[in-house]
């Protein structure tokens, strides 16, 4: 928020202490910080399913696409916003890597919309 982001300014939040201010137009946070073992731990069901028109995943590298996820609940729940995944993974496998999640999450999404 301080750096590569401060161009947004006041448009943009980092979600903390479990409460959802729906008044921005930007959201930061940790998949950690919206979700949990527990159902109201599960921050990110404060906003509607369609709140969000794009999500942008950092270190999709590290399992967002896997069945078992725990980022899997937060990309299913959302799933009518464009998702993209982004990595900084070895370069000779980020792209490999970013197509596979990307291939899975437009699957997924797909899968939706046909239902």
């Amino acid at each position: 928020m301080t750096n590569d982001f401060k161009p947004f300014g006041s448009a943009m939040t980092k979600i903390k202490q479990r409460q959802a201010d729906k008044s921005y137009e930007i959201y930061l946070s940790l998949y950690q910080a919206v979700t949990g073992n527990e159902e109201e731990q599960k921050i990110y069901k404060q906003f509607s399913r369609d709140f969000f028109d794009l999500i942008v995943i950092d270190e999709c590298h590290r399992g967002s696409a896997a069945e078992d996820s725990a980022w899997r609940q937060i990309l299913d729940y959302f799933s009518s916003a464009t998702q993209v995944g982004l990595t900084g993974e070895r370069p000779n496998h980020a792209v490999g890597t970013f197509v596979c999640a990307i291939e899975d999450i437009l699957s997924q999404n797909k899968e939706v919309r046909e239902s």
